[in-house]
């Protein structure tokens, strides 16, 4: 975490304090350069000479003296010493006592607790009756009866009743709960402003796909989320999650879309949209993978559709989704309902009609299956009899094929750890088989209320069973 911060502060020192003008780059040098002493400043054993050669560059915008102050408070407390934070209690008494804070009454209780292991019970006695009992009597008597009650009691009775009060560990504990109400006095966030960013920028990256990636070296690492140095802080992390998303062109970075930039997906799992492909193609119909850096067949590759989630939404009851505006829905289900509705009860396998169980279907809603072709595992979560899709999306997914359309065909779900991107797709029954194993992708649970372990199959959500009651 300090060499990454280094270099922020290299970052800042290039820029002279006077070039403060205004601009955006500076700006954003000095707001960095803030973030980061704000963060270096919790560490413990810092540099604090480096921070203080920092903090002069950026004209003071870091209350240094209050890190400074809670840094030795700490370090004290580490060494046993409860003075400096009982003189810092002292001098915030007032603002301590709006907050309601124990801050004071446990650092008492630790100098209680070492009269008491030391067998001084008169001193213990003593020292509650003048320190504790003024602070604590009105607002901490529970503190006040439990520090009284390990002073009658004998030491050995005590540590059993009491262990918190007799831990090794009990200066530490004090000095963290320190560093709290500290932090809560001043009002600065427990996790830094830096950390904020840099996890707000790691989850908006984070797939169900990201792993860390030990075997790929750094200098050739595309993905952020998966270098080894960074994965400890993303894996906690939640998945980025996107309502409204984009296709992009692994090649040239552009939006693809269904006119000018139709995509398609290479067998490396790659989508490249056609201004690229384009470019690409070679002699004698090949074209050039620049993902496998290979020549390909234009067979190979195979278009993309921009109907599929939105299917899928049409599918999934209302109260199982996101609150959006419901005229804008009827709208967008209107203007779609003409192009994906062609037998007037649902396409893609996703009908609004019951299915009753015909001798050649083979699979059922649930089944985890995969497609040997395409190589790619998926959940099945509706079917066709026969397919039942546009003319256009027939004619062009199952060209020659014409025996496709007279055979089950299945709405799948696709493992997201197969494809980059969450994707749904209706397959012809012979390009599957069944397989084993669970499915990564974000609707999964909008379909399904658990795996069944011992039959490898998903369990219908109830909603869905009127449409499917014998799977």
């Amino acid at each position: 975490m300090l060499l990454p911060l280094l270099s922020i502060f290299q970052y800042g020192l290039g820029a002279p304090s006077h070039s403060f003008d205004g601009s955006n780059s500076v700006k954003d040098q000095v707001v960095s350069l803030i973030f980061a002493v704000q963060t270096v400043m919790r560490m413990p054993l810092i540099a604090i000479n480096i921070v203080v050669i920092v903090f002069k560059l950026i004209l003071g915008l870091v209350d240094i003296n209050v890190f400074e102050k809670i840094y030795e408070v700490e370090q004290a407390l580490h060494a046993h010493d409860t003075k400096p934070c009982i003189e810092w209690c002292q001098y915030h008494q007032s603002r301590l006592r709006q907050i309601k804070s124990r801050m004071e009454v446990v650092a008492r209780q630790q100098e209680i607790i070492t009269l008491i292991e030391q067998g001084n019970i008169p001193e213990a006695v003593a020292y509650v009756k003048k320190y504790l009992v003024p602070i604590a009597k009105a607002n901490f008597s529970d503190d006040l009866r439990k520090t009284m009650g390990a002073i009658a009691m004998p030491l050995e009775e005590s540590r059993v009743r009491n262990p918190e009060f007799h831990d090794e560990k009990r200066y530490e504990k004090c000095a963290e709960f320190f560093i709290k109400e500290a932090y809560r006095l001043y009002q600065i966030p427990d996790v830094s402003a830096l950390s904020v960013i840099v996890q707000m920028g790691l989850s908006a990256q984070k797939t169900p796909i990201c792993e860390a990636d030990h075997k790929t070296p750094l200098s050739e690492q595309t993905c952020v989320v998966c270098r080894p140095d960074v994965w400890p802080l993303a894996e906690g992390l939640p998945y980025a999650h996107v309502d409204n998303a984009r296709i992009l062109c692994s090649f040239s970075g552009t939006v693809c879309n269904d006119d000018e930039n139709i995509p398609y997906l290479f067998p490396s799992g790659h989508v490249i949209g056609l201004q690229a492909i384009n470019t690409l193609k070679r002699d004698d119909n090949k074209i050039w993978d620049p993902i496998m850096k290979k020549e390909i067949e234009e067979t190979e590759i195979l278009r993309l559709y921009f109907i599929l989630m939105s299917t899928v939404k049409g599918y999934i009851p209302s109260f199982l989704m996101s609150q959006k505006d419901p005229e804008a829905e009827a709208a967008e289900s209107k203007a779609m309902e003409e192009e994906m509705n062609p037998a007037g009860n649902g396409a893609y396998g996703m009908g609004h009609y019951i299915r009753h169980r015909a001798p050649e279907v083979e699979f059922r809603v649930g089944d985890v299956v995969f497609h040997p072709k395409l190589e790619f595992r998926g959940v099945i979560i509706g079917w066709d009899e026969q397919a039942i899709a546009p003319e256009k999306y027939i004619k062009v997914a199952h060209g020659d094929n014409k025996h496709f359309s007279t055979q089950p065909n299945y709405a799948v779900l696709i493992d997201t750890r197969d494809r980059f991107t969450p994707q749904m797709s209706y397959i012809v029954q012979e390009n599957l088989r069944l397989e084993k194993g669970t499915i990564w992708h974000p609707l999964v649970d909008k379909f399904f209320e658990g795996f069944d372990e011992q039959r490898q199959k998903y369990i219908l959500r109830p909603i869905y069973k009127q449409w499917y009651p014998d799977d």
